[in-house]
């Protein structure tokens, strides 16, 4: 958020339509596992001061053409539930993350010591091990690794993420397309 509290700060390089972005997300604490059981993940750093594996709108990309439905459909809706918010960001900007994944209570191992931590260093390096699990399976298979993945998860997201309350994007579930 700007500091004067009028338009949302996009993140760089998260923004630029070149890089995958990765978000974290949590599982809302106290539910059950059900679809939307998952939040952005968040955490208090000082009382009223939270750090977040969010997401937004790039100031200075347009959506790429394949994000245009997606963040048309977004924009869409939230004119429908919530008007204010369409003020405090670019509506046709390049939206991220492009996937998100759990970024809460990872454990750590460094020269025998262990330790406990939260945040998208944790949900990155998921994300990226699952890509190359696919790569390596694909590879296996005789086929071509799968390059950059950003239009293929925009394309065949079945459902996918909506405005929380602190204007990051929250992802619902990341279904691919059959």
């Amino acid at each position: 958020m700007t500091p004067n509290a009028t338009h949302f700060t996009p993140s760089w390089p998260a923004s630029c339509p070149w890089v995958t972005a990765v978000g974290g997300t949590q599982v809302i604490p106290g539910a059950e596992a059900v679809p939307g059981a998952e939040e952005v993940w968040n955490q208090e750093i000082i009382p009223g001061f939270f750090e977040s594996g969010g997401g937004g709108f790039s100031n200075r990309f347009a959506a790429p053409a394949y994000q245009k439905r997606a963040v048309q459909a977004f924009v869409a809706k939230l004119a429908k539930d919530d008007p204010a918010h369409l003020k405090l960001f670019n509506n046709n900007g390049r939206a991220y993350p492009d996937l998100s994944a759990n970024a809460n209570s990872f454990l750590n191992v460094d020269n025998g010591s262990i330790s406990v931590s939260s945040g998208t260093s944790g949900s990155v390096p998921t994300v990226a091990s699952i890509i190359t699990l696919v790569n390596d399976a694909r590879l296996a298979a005789g086929k071509k690794p799968v390059g950059f993945i950003n239009p293929t998860c925009a394309g065949n997201v079945t459902e996918g993420s909506k405005l929380a309350t602190d204007g990051t994007l929250r992802v619902v579930r990341l279904r691919l397309k059959e």
